[in-house]
């Protein structure tokens, strides 16, 4: 015989459940703040190497390029010195080939040079902010790591707190009724594990899932003789009297 306050315990239970849930998401929330740092932090830390190997490599090539420039502006001296000594119209006609082609190779290198060096600069400004980010959010993380320790505990307490009356409450229910609702709770928890028979004009239904009821679902229930539970969700029917 189930009676009504044993179905009374496991609506205490679910309430007390449920205010499990509530601190449980505290901490999920506690953390979630922990672990948004923890993330950031360690985005940053994996670029922090590959933007001192971008630079690197663009110093490199600013080395390469200056030192193509310097190679330019010394033909373009030589070429000048040579100017004095044209004779003919095809000396001054290849003197004047060569002059653009230095020039518009110096234009071009002198556009890279001053390309990469904004280039550098920047990157510059990034890597150093980029470390001193890692910097200050692994004190930030040490500082609030602290701080989620000790409202966990809290939360951790007041959760330990409402497990003990459940379990007070459970280990007073017979073992059929707590092993069915224990199996209901694990796939139900924190999503109504239990409910009741809605009646109205046109019959009976349950009040979760809505589907019909036969009546001998119901006197079966309030007589307390079986233990009831939902064709169409599988949630276990209690007394609609008790709520």
């Amino acid at each position: 015989m189930i009676s009504f306050e044993l179905y009374q315990n496991l609506i205490e239970v679910v309430g007390l459940d449920s205010k499990i849930g509530v601190h449980l998401e505290k901490i999920n929330s506690h953390n979630k703040r922990l672990n948004l740092l923890a993330e950031q932090k360690k985005s940053k830390e994996q670029k922090i190497p590959l933007l001192e190997k971008s630079l690197k490599e663009k110093r490199i090539s600013l080395k390469q390029f200056e030192s193509q420039l310097e190679s330019i502006e010394i033909k373009q001296k030589q070429s000048r010195k040579n100017s004095l000594k044209i004779k003919s119209d095809h000396e001054l006609r290849s003197y004047e080939k060569e002059t653009a082609s230095l020039s518009s190779q110096k234009e071009e290198l002198e556009e890279k040079v001053l390309s990469l060096m904004n280039e550098l600069e920047l990157g510059d400004t990034e890597l150093n902010e980029s470390n001193s980010f890692v910097k200050g959010v692994t004190k930030t993380i040490e500082e609030l790591g602290q701080e989620v320790q000790r409202d966990v505990a809290i939360e951790q307490k007041e959760i330990s707190n409402y497990q003990s009356r459940i379990d007070l409450l459970l280990a007073a229910l017979p073992v059929s009724l707590r092993n069915s609702f224990m199996a209901l709770n694990k796939k139900y928890r924190f999503n109504s594990p239990i409910t009741f028979i809605r009646q109205d004009s046109k019959g009976q239904y349950c009040n979760h899932c809505s589907i019909k009821v036969p009546i001998e679902e119901q006197i079966a229930l309030d007589k307390g003789t079986q233990i009831k539970t939902c064709y169409g969700c599988g949630r276990m029917f209690i007394p609609s009297s008790l709520l």
